[in-house]
């Protein structure tokens, strides 16, 4: 098991990886992994919220021609190197214990970005105060989410001006980097 720790500064989508099980069956093991790690997400979840942070996301991908498990990670503040470190070998011995995948991997704990999208209410809520971008069906907004509340999304602008955007309307929202 090799260890890689590092910081993410963009977002990570899921990929699915399709491993033929057996040309002659022509079966495919993606059902099986996503499975398993929804398991590890519910397993690791437990251990990650008893130090103090949130599981973004797990993903279990074949990159460069070995898999790598990356476990993503959130606080309140922002994530550093040594928190990733601090997860890293809490989670490193529980997967020890665990043993979910039979081939080798690369562990890797990582935040889960910068300007990471932001996937249900409870991110949401988290994300108060922070700047973040919005896209609803007719426009496009960035500012700091002042409020999120009652399914109501309130954001101030750069120039104070201040909107309201029902929760329903959203079809994208992130954390955002605004200079």
């Amino acid at each position: 098991l090799n260890l890689v720790l590092f910081l993410k500064v963009s977002m990570i989508k899921y990929q699915c990886i399709w491993v033929r099980e057996s040309v002659k069956t022509g079966s495919f093991l993606c059902y099986k992994r996503r499975l398993l790690v929804e398991k590890l997400k519910v397993k690791l979840t437990e251990i990650i919220e008893g130090l103090n942070y949130y599981l973004y996301d797990v993903t279990y991908e074949l990159e460069a021609g070995s898999y790598v498990l990356r476990v993503m990670i959130d606080n309140d503040t922002e994530i550093s190197i040594d928190d990733c470190v601090k997860v890293s070998r809490v989670v490193s011995d529980a997967l020890d214990e665990i043993d979910p995948f039979n081939e080798p991997y690369n562990f890797e704990v990582t935040s889960g970005g910068a300007e990471r999208e932001l996937r249900n209410s409870e991110e949401i809520k988290r994300a108060v105060g922070k700047p973040v971008y919005i896209e609803t069906v007719d426009q496009k907004m960035e500012g700091i989410l002042e409020k999120f509340k009652d399914g109501t999304i309130v954001i101030k602008h750069k120039n104070k001006r201040v909107s309201k955007i029902q929760y329903m309307d959203v079809s994208y929202i992130r954390l955002a980097i605004i200079f």
